[in-house]
């Protein structure tokens, strides 16, 4: 299921389906995007290095990845329970990664519920990449439904994305992710691997 997962990430870091949106972040707290590492551990001294995994390799290689502890956290009045996941290319803040997953089915979906009202209520309503259902008609307790939903909400400033995915096979574990994304580092950096990747004739 984490590959499936990663999988699914890699697949919307590639899409493009682009709509404007209202009072888009310019960066992540007190972060604006493209602040420097060394800012960023000014104002977060207890972030840690994280290793990139391959699948995040294979997208960039001049991507830095921390973690800083949540410490009570809260995004859209849902406590985040996992560290928080900020990524630099190039030594500019690019993104941040939210992570609402909980152990069990019924209180990830209740996060996913409550994070796309608010979220909609911000911004506009969501742009649905993929679900194989009406999220209010998804059973968490029904461990063979395996359902996915991902919205997206995409602008000029910022991108955010929201993936929630149910019952692995294995745990039948949830998880849910909500990355904060800078529109033009991110497209610097789609335009700049294109054309690494054009030079070497692939």
């Amino acid at each position: 299921m984490k590959k499936k997962f990663l999988t699914i990430l890699l697949l919307l870091a590639i899409a493009s389906t682009a709509f404007a949106f209202q009072n888009e972040p310019n960066g992540f707290r007190d972060l604006k995007w493209g602040a420097s590492i060394e800012e960023f551990k000014q104002s977060c001294p207890e972030a840690t290095y994280r290793q990139p995994k391959d699948i995040e390799l294979k997208l960039s290689k001049n991507v830095t990845y921390y973690n800083v502890p949540a410490n009570g956290t809260t995004l859209s009045s849902i406590v985040v329970s996992h560290p928080l996941e900020y990524s630099f290319y190039k030594n500019k803040l690019e993104s941040v990664k939210v992570d609402l997953s909980e152990p069990y089915n019924f209180m990830t979906l209740q996060n996913q519920k409550e994070s796309l009202v608010k979220i909609e209520h911000m911004f506009v309503k969501a742009n649905v990449i993929f679900d194989n259902k009406n999220i209010n008609d998804f059973n968490p307790v029904d461990f063979s439904d395996k359902s996915c939903f991902m919205y997206t909400w995409d602008g000029d400033t910022a991108n955010i994305s929201m993936i929630g995915t149910y019952n692995d096979p294995v745990a039948n574990e949830s998880h849910l992710l909500i990355t904060i994304t800078s529109t033009q580092i991110y497209n610097q950096r789609l335009t700049e691997q294109r054309m690494s990747e054009s030079s070497f004739g692939w």
